[in-house]
């Protein structure tokens, strides 16, 4: 799956993974942690590849990465409107450019 361009929603999905993992305060190895207890195996350098856009996400590991983060997969599937914040400021700040709270 190296070197194959994402589409625009896997790059919101992968975005949307690394915000949702990081309001959790997980590590990359946390949330892989986690995706192991329900049955997905991969290890953090495989989440990294996935929050970085380049590895394609199978639909069970979208299934169980919605799961463990604890949002419906269509959470993670929204389009961002804010580029400065995501959407999803990091909890306790306030995004300057659009104003969303964390």
């Amino acid at each position: 799956m190296a070197g194959v361009a994402l589409t625009q929603s896997e790059m919101t999905f992968a975005r949307r993974v690394k915000q949702y993992r990081q309001t959790k305060r997980w590590t990359q190895l946390g949330l892989a942690d986690q995706l192991r207890l329900r049955g997905v195996s991969l290890d953090q350098a495989a989440v990294a590849r996935i929050e970085k856009g380049q590895r394609r996400v199978l639909l069970i590991e979208a299934l169980c990465l919605s799961q463990a983060l604890g949002c419906p997969i269509s959470e993670l599937m929204r389009p961002v409107k804010c580029e400065q914040c995501s959407d999803l400021p990091p909890p306790g700040f306030t995004c300057q450019a659009c104003g969303e709270s964390g």
